[in-house]
């Protein structure tokens, strides 16, 4: 069609289908063009919010920029790009590199915490990811006794007491001790009540990720 006429019916019947297909497949090219780029600017902004979340751990947990930079290098050469928190974050960098990271941003842990001291490096790789940090005031009942027993818990910082239900003190826990263990090990209910003597910086495990 254009500038050759068409004097048949069969002529004009081929032109027709010519042109039918010449719509639909410039209609299929754009529209899978269009997907693609879609697909890259979607790809792009997952990309830009994982690097800012990079940015965002680095600057709570002090990293050296030297390690910012080699986790943002390796983040923008994965094949694969989603949304991820700060575990699954690092639970995604080799060992080597995941392991420099946890020594950086938990080396308070390994100078005070006895339980962490002699462990293994794929030991503390899978378990600091899984503990939490809190702070708790001077005379503040952490639990009391009877209640579930759902944590462990580690003091970084401070003094814990134990009390029997006339209040009276049998044990206090000072930097570095574990407790609350064995209720959760034995899955029984918490033999006293734990109460801060000062303010306290505490480590907390779930038991489901003690275990």
């Amino acid at each position: 069609y254009g500038d050759i006429p068409v004097d048949t019916n069969l002529e004009k019947v081929v032109c027709i289908c010519w042109m039918v297909f010449g719509v639909g497949f410039y209609s299929f090219t754009i529209g899978n063009l269009s997907s693609f780029i879609t697909t890259i600017d979607a790809k792009g902004a997952q990309l830009r919010a994982k690097l800012q979340t990079i940015e965002e751990f680095s600057r709570k947990h002090d990293l050296p920029k030297d390690l910012e930079i080699r986790m943002k290098s390796l983040t923008t050469n994965q094949n694969e790009i989603t949304q991820h928190d700060q575990n699954k974050l690092l639970q995604e960098l080799p060992s080597s590199l995941r392991a420099e990271v946890l020594n950086h941003i938990h080396a308070d842990i390994f100078k005070v915490i006895m339980f962490f001291k002699d462990k293994g490096p794929e030991f503390l790789s899978a378990s600091l990811p899984l503990v939490r940090r809190f702070n708790l005031p001077p005379k503040e009942i952490l639990y009391k006794e009877g209640d579930p027993s759902e944590e462990v818990y580690f003091i970084l910082k401070g003094q814990i007491k134990l009390t029997t239900k006339d209040k009276v003190a049998f044990r206090v826990y000072k930097d570095g001790s574990m407790f609350g263990e064995n209720e959760v090990i034995y899955k029984e209910g918490r033999d006293s009540t734990a109460q801060s003597i000062t303010e306290c910086q505490l480590l907390v495990m779930s038991k489901f990720d003690f275990k």
